[in-house]
């Protein structure tokens, strides 16, 4: 099913993102003599990597959510679709074992159903 396929991507992505966080507590600081000698490197290396992941931790938050509220929609969705299946399939019986005759025309006056009764 496509949504156990999203889902398992979104719980990829929480995997790789708890892992760049456990990696970004091991880089070196601003004020870091490594950082300070390093005219191409960002200013602030551990603090843009925490505020990047802090954005992407929300994004995927909001993408479980809405994961969460399209299943349970979905789960509706079916529930309706079964219940007006079952309530065509009583109809249908109804109208084939009812004692008279009944057809079903097109607007020229052709016949496109007949019940049982018809049929007899």
């Amino acid at each position: 099913m496509a949504t156990d396929i999203f889902e398992l991507h979104i719980q990829q992505s929480l995997e790789k993102l708890e892992d760049l966080w456990l990696r970004s507590n091991s880089l070196p600081t601003s004020d870091s003599k490594l950082w300070q000698n390093s005219q191409e490197l960002p200013q602030r290396p551990q603090e843009l990597l925490r505020e990047s992941l802090t954005e992407l931790s929300a994004s995927i938050e909001e993408l479980r959510m809405a994961s969460e509220i399209l299943r349970e929609q979905n789960t509706q969705l079916l529930a309706s679709q079964q219940k007006i299946i079952a309530e065509k399939e009583y109809y249908r019986d109804l109208f084939d074992s009812a004692t008279d005759c009944y057809l079903v025309t097109t607007k020229n006056g052709s016949i496109c159903q007949g019940n049982k009764k018809a049929v007899e």
